[in-house]
């Protein structure tokens, strides 16, 4: 079977990979998927026992992605593409694995993306957001994923393993994205929180970082872990489970560019002839607005004679905060919005002088204008809609170095 696939015109010889600039469906290729990427032998057959402790495997599947009827659970109540397992939501790497999968196809012989059958009826989207996001950027109708089946449990031990085989399925390998030390942390709280793992921080302290030190070695398996890290990752968790601290504050990940293209379309913020909405780091700084007056000539340029009713609307984002501390990535987050709005009014004055002496193009705040900045934690009283520049110049700050940073609304 092997030697035939090398003569598909659609199929490279080096690595068995599917151009996806020509095709856009994978219904051709699920057998090939099966001997490509065996699930009882071959290099991934180990972690298909693994899996097998957590959840029951049905079978290897064709999963519409794209058009009416997507059948697997994406997002979130707010719009935003999320894998539970990973705290900032989406695969942090994408737009990489977007710009390698056009470039250089679409590989068989990796693991397909996981989905998982819930309580809830649904199938929900376990592992692979980043290679489904790249394949809808494509224009790909669908994707071969395995299904698993966790409909049967409880809901508590259903999510909890659902977050497990995340961890199980994302350990470092050449596809996916590795699980983080936050992510990992994240997991083992929910698994508290949902009465998954037994202990406490009184009598039964011992038995709780015994359970703890437990799962978190089924979720690594033999994957590298500095033996500090693993005892950091325990640290974290029982620091979260000490503050009573829950999942419901947790950081966006605005690195992605399809998260922000998704939070722009759930907010409204749609593009016409004249008026243009592009998302910016706030960590740009004074060079923010020549980078935007460069983005407005180029715009303007396309609109010929009506280029003067051209305005662009900035909304800053934060990236990926990363930071083990809740209150020091909202005091970092409400820096960073409140330096590059004061900074703002600076860099006009800059740019402004640049590009009417070198392409005699008027700027000023009515062509070029900050309109706020993205919220960056999820669900909670902050909510998703934009931050206005009003608010951001209202939010607190603490440069002590243990901080109380509040949440601005």
């Amino acid at each position: 079977m092997l030697e035939e696939l090398t003569y598909k015109s659609n199929i490279s010889n080096k690595n068995y990979a599917v151009d996806l600039n020509l095709i856009k469906s994978f219904k051709d290729y699920l057998q090939d998927s099966y001997e490509l990427c065996p699930i009882d032998s071959g290099p991934y057959a180990h972690v298909y026992e693994e899996r097998k402790k957590i959840a029951n495997f049905e079978r290897r599947e064709l999963v519409k992605i794209k058009g009416n009827g997507n059948e697997i659970v994406l997002k979130d109540g707010e719009g935003y593409i999320t894998q539970k397992h990973r705290v900032e939501g989406g695969n942090p790497k994408e737009d990489d694995l977007y710009n390698d999968i056009r470039n250089n196809g679409y590989s068989l012989t990796y693991l397909p993306p996981v989905v998982v059958r819930m309580p809830d009826g649904y199938k929900h989207l376990g592992t692979g957001n980043g290679r489904i996001g790249s394949l809808k950027r494509l224009d790909v109708k669908d994707i071969i994923c395995d299904v698993y089946d966790l409909s049967q449990l409880d809901e508590n031990k259903a999510k909890y393993r659902f977050r497990k085989l995340g961890q199980v399925t994302n350990r470092p390998k050449e596809i996916n994205t590795p699980f983080s030390m936050q992510d990992l942390a994240s997991t083992l709280h929910e698994g508290y929180c949902l009465g998954e793992i037994e202990g406490d921080l009184t009598k039964n302290y011992d038995t709780l970082q015994e359970n703890l030190r437990k799962e978190l070695v089924e979720c690594v398996g033999d994957s590298p872990m500095k033996p500090s890290h693993f005892e950091k990752i325990i640290t974290i968790t029982l620091d979260k489970i000490k503050q009573n601290s829950t999942d419901t504050i947790q950081p966006k990940n605005w690195s992605v560019e399809s998260n922000r293209i998704n939070w722009l379309k759930t907010q409204g913020y749609k593009d016409t002839k004249f008026k243009k909405y592009i998302t910016m780091s706030a960590g740009l700084g004074a060079k923010l607005f020549i980078d935007s007056g460069k983005k407005y000539i180029e715009e303007r340029k396309k609109l010929n004679k009506d280029g003067h009713k051209l305005v662009i609307n900035i909304i800053i984002h934060s990236g990926m905060l990363e930071n083990d501390k809740i209150d020091r990535q909202v005091n970092n987050r409400n820096k960073l919005y409140k330096n590059l709005v004061k900074r703002f009014e600076e860099s006009k004055k800059v740019a402004k002088v640049y590009y009417e002496s070198d392409s005699k193009i008027e700027l000023s705040d009515k062509k070029i204008k900050l309109i706020g900045g993205m919220p960056c934690f999820r669900h909670n009283k902050e909510g998703n809609n934009l931050i206005t520049v009003e608010q951001i110049k209202k939010l607190k700050t603490n440069d002590k170095k243990k901080t109380n940073a509040v949440l601005p609304i």
